[in-house]
């Protein structure tokens, strides 16, 4: 049941992942949008439908990563930011028609790298820790 268990881990943590990086450029693009038009025509850039589309996917984001740590390790889910870089680099260009050079698919396969190594060489410990051991290990 443990695969399991992480297979569930990893596709919320995915899931949650895509929403977070829609989120940042979906508020971007409103905020771009708000600079664009200047005040006159948007008072409140934070009531632009591209923003509250970015927020509502912050939240469904937020709220998949809640669920995977119910489902797996912390630290796989800690390491799941660097997902979530790759996603922002992917739809801003998607989106925002920002450049993709051979700069991002270095930096894209160093944090691959990178976060594979902090995943495999983590020490992967199921024992439960009481009060009293996290003390001692704290002290």
């Amino acid at each position: 049941m443990d695969g399991a268990n992480t297979l569930i881990c990893v596709c919320f943590t995915l899931f949650g992942c895509f929403f977070n990086a829609l989120s940042l450029i979906m508020m971007k693009v409103a905020l771009e949008k708000a600079q664009r038009e200047g005040r006159d025509k948007i008072p409140n850039p934070y009531l632009l439908k591209e923003w509250i589309i970015g927020l509502g996917a912050l939240i469904i984001g937020t709220l998949a990563n809640v669920f995977a740590i119910g489902y797996g390790n912390l630290l796989l889910l800690a390491s799941s930011s660097a997902v979530t870089i790759i996603f922002s680099t992917v739809l801003s260009v998607k989106i925002l028609k920002e450049t993709f050079s051979k700069y991002d698919v270095i930096a894209i396969a160093f944090i691959m790298v990178g976060s594979g190594l902090c995943v495999s060489f983590s020490k992967n410990d199921s024992t439960p820790l009481t009060g009293d051991d996290l003390l001692n290990l704290y002290v």
